[in-house]
């Protein structure tokens, strides 16, 4: 589905279900609304069709919205802050991934197409950067990833700030950038996201050396893993900012 998006111009009956609330803008959650429905009818249909136990059905989303509220990206995405970058994921397969269940560890958009593979029988290619959600959804999983990574890697008509990397663990969000931009904190953030979920007090310096040279050491190894050599650069020069300080 396109929607939710700009423009935000979902049929007018869902934009009035929340005229008169304070999500705003209205028509954005009107757009959000009118997918749920439309989900709803796509399972509705498998259902009548017999296919509804037997079918993976995967529900995400590219990116969140700021709505202008964050600076360093475009008007309301390429910013590594949690309301862009943390989307819902959510699975279905009777037998597999089961309803009501809820996991707290960490998974990527690249961890979709190896669950694919996986459930559908299919060798999983070497060399991915992803991995199957499948012994998550089996309650199997041992040893998994402490950090994933977002990248902002810009564009010709990207803002400068737009090239960044959020690194997330269980406990911190580290954010490096290439290039200062207009309204953003620094090359350098890092937040608490236990204590401070909407990351508004920005933590990074000497005092939390420990904690950003831990994160660094592990998203290094993702960096290569992936083959991010701007990924590297940018660890390397957080890490001479710190020396310096």
């Amino acid at each position: 589905y396109y929607p939710p998006h700009t423009p935000y111009d979902p049929p007018q009956k869902y934009t009035d279900m929340y005229a008169k609330s304070s999500l705003d803008p209205a028509a954005y959650w009107g757009a959000v609304t009118a997918i749920d429905n439309c989900v709803g009818r796509l399972m509705e249909k498998l259902g009548t069709l017999g296919l509804r136990e037997r079918t993976l059905v995967i529900f995400t989303s590219d990116h969140g919205d700021h709505f202008g509220k964050r600076a360093g990206g475009s008007d309301h995405k390429e910013v590594p802050y949690e309301e862009c970058a943390r989307v819902p994921m959510i699975l279905r397969l009777p037998g597999m991934f089961e309803g009501g269940k809820v996991r707290e560890e960490l998974v990527a958009n690249v961890d979709i197409m190896p669950t694919i593979l996986d459930v559908a029988g299919v060798a999983i290619p070497r060399g991915l950067q992803g991995v199957s959600l499948v012994p998550l959804g089996r309650g199997t999983a041992k040893n998994w990833r402490t950090l994933v990574c977002t990248e902002n890697c810009g564009g010709a008509l990207a803002k400068p700030g737009a090239h960044s990397r959020g690194i997330r663990t269980d406990h911190h969000k580290l954010i490096l950038r290439q290039h200062l931009a207009k309204g953003v904190p620094g090359l350098y953030e890092l937040y608490d996201l236990e204590k401070d979920p909407l990351e508004k007090n920005n933590l990074f310096g000497k005092d939390q050396a420990e904690v950003i040279r831990g994160i660094l050491v592990q998203f290094e190894a993702w960096a290569k893993e992936t083959d991010d050599p701007v990924g590297l650069e940018l660890a390397e020069k957080c890490r001479q900012i710190l020396a310096e300080h």
